[in-house]
């Protein structure tokens, strides 16, 4: 079986977080967040593996003039 989804929202960090200063020149506290998920797994059984990317925009500058991160996630997740 395989699942996928993309949720989306606000993101607020308390400090703008230095791999962006490191990336960007400027970067912002308030950027878009959000993640895409896949997952892949046997439909009968309790584990998947799980893909993920997430990332914090700058929304093409509707947010703010620059800024932004992704990080890419992998593993196994266990259903009980």
């Amino acid at each position: 079986m395989a699942t996928r989804d993309i949720p989306r929202g606000p993101s607020h960090a308390t400090r703008v977080p230095e791999i962006e200063l490191e990336t960007n020149s400027d970067s912002s506290r308030w950027l878009i967040y959000w993640f895409g998920e896949l997952t892949l797994g046997p439909p009968t059984r309790g584990w998947e593996l799980l893909f993920r990317l997430h990332h914090r925009s700058d929304g093409f500058g509707t947010i703010a003039a620059d800024g932004g991160s992704d990080a890419v996630c992998a593993g196994v997740r266990f259903r009980f």
